[in-house]
């Protein structure tokens, strides 16, 4: 990396987040506005869009179909975040592209920079017009009327997938205002999907559409039944019209029953109408059975038993609750802990610890927004003083202290540690 391209990119990182599409617009503009080329299928939402992405993924890739995805945020390996059919872009590739980024931008003002986060999103579109993927999965940021992919005119679809109370700093207070954020991908007379929502965010998702003559096809809860879940498996029935599909699936948990099915609605739907053709059922089960996204209720290990979840905020806390219970009952968990200060620690707390008996907090690494794994010690320990809760310093040492218990470990609260956590676990068994 030349100095000049080191200089720039530390730069753009101190810029931070800046709401608005402007200088998004500015930059897309300044590179030929290559992203209304591509084939893209837009996802918003507050809780996963990554899960989503990941069953349209195998679905399309069990069709023979190049697909490429652009998602956050990067968990394991920073160039995760771009794939091909799953495989990463090339870290060679990335400072090429952005390279070209900085060149563009010498004809701006400093105030027109685009943030790391737009120049990334640019980095994508670049990437992806150069391979011509059949289709694009691009996942928003945080947000959706002013995140920097919004930069799209005609997507394939857009989808919204559950939507709760996150970044309430930033998209809003109540979870209306944040479904308002998340409908603005919506764009005229372009399909959408929706996961079930409660009733007050569906009426702000239909009132976009209908603004953009927009058809929305909600997820029905009632068109789901589960049948068997346990760490790492998930057997369930999805009826859609005429059709009993049942499935199975490597990701378990409740929420991925409707996951899948947002999944299924959307390539049923841009295949069928685009295409008018019919289906091979059995691909189609194949691919939600294949699919994998790690750090999602993911088991990484079975003796101890060891599952990450990236589950971090009351939302997704919520459905996990679902998920230990369905898969444990009246087992009780050993907790690894680590939490971000902006969120509400103490709900997630409340949500998760009635399952445990022992938790081991720890402070995310590398993360200026991380809480002092001390300081969530201590608020464990004020709502349940009938748990056992220690504060490790390191992802070492809390792995060995947790294997000390002899019970299943979740090491969940934040996506930001997980991957180091897992490298803990991979040192101590291979």
């Amino acid at each position: 990396m030349t100095e000049e391209l080191s200089h720039f990119i530390e730069k753009i990182k101190e810029k931070g987040s800046v709401l608005g599409l402007s200088n998004m617009k500015h930059l897309m503009e300044a590179l030929g506005n290559v992203q209304n080329a591509l084939p893209i299928i837009h996802i918003a939402g507050t809780n996963g869009k990554g899960s989503v992405g990941t069953y349209l993924s195998y679905l399309y890739q069990k069709e023979g179909l190049l697909v490429g995805r652009y998602t956050s945020p990067a968990v394991f390996s920073p160039m995760e975040i771009y794939t091909i059919n799953g495989i990463p872009m090339e870290e060679s590739i990335y400072l090429e592209l952005m390279e070209q980024i900085r060149v563009v931008c010498e004809n701006f003002e400093e105030d027109e920079y685009p943030t790391i986060f737009e120049a990334e999103t640019a980095i994508a579109f670049l990437w992806f017009e150069r391979i011509r993927p059949d289709v694009v999965l691009l996942e928003c940021g945080m947000g959706g009327e002013t995140d920097a992919t919004n930069v799209i005119e005609k997507p394939l679809a857009s989808v919204i997938t559950s939507i709760s109370r996150d970044h309430v700093r930033i998209l809003g207070d109540t979870v209306e205002e944040i479904a308002g954020v998340k409908a603005g991908i919506i764009k005229p007379e372009c399909p959408v999907f929706s996961a079930p929502q409660q009733t007050s965010v569906e009426a702000v998702i239909q009132e976009a559409a209908n603004l953009y003559h927009a058809n929305v096809t909600f997820v029905k809860k009632d068109h789901l039944s589960l049948q068997e879940e346990a760490p790492g498996r998930m057997v369930f029935t999805y009826h859609r019209s005429n059709l009993q599909l049942g499935l199975e699936t490597k990701m378990a948990g409740h929420y991925q029953m409707e996951n899948a099915a947002l999944a299924l609605e959307v390539y049923f739907g841009i295949r069928i109408g685009s295409r008018n053709e019919t289906l091979d059922l059995h691909l189609v089960m194949e691919a939600i059975a294949d699919a994998v996204w790690p750090g999602r209720f993911e088991v990484v290990h079975r003796n101890p038993l060891i599952i990450l979840d990236g589950a971090h905020n009351e939302g997704a806390m919520e459905e996990l609750a679902k998920t230990i219970e369905g898969c444990f009952g009246n087992q009780k968990l050993t907790l690894v802990l680590g939490v971000l200060a902006d969120k509400d620690h103490k709900r997630m707390l409340s949500l998760l610890l009635p399952y445990a008996s022992h938790v081991i907090t720890i402070t995310p690494k590398d993360n200026p927004r991380a809480m002092s794994g001390l300081a969530l010690a201590s608020e464990a320990m004020q709502l349940y003083t009938d748990i056992d809760v220690a504060y490790t310093k390191s992802y070492k040492e809390a792995l060995q202290l947790a294997i000390q218990n002899q019970q299943p470990i979740l090491a969940c609260g934040s996506l930001s540690y997980l991957g180091g956590f897992r490298k803990e676990v991979e040192a101590l068994w291979n």
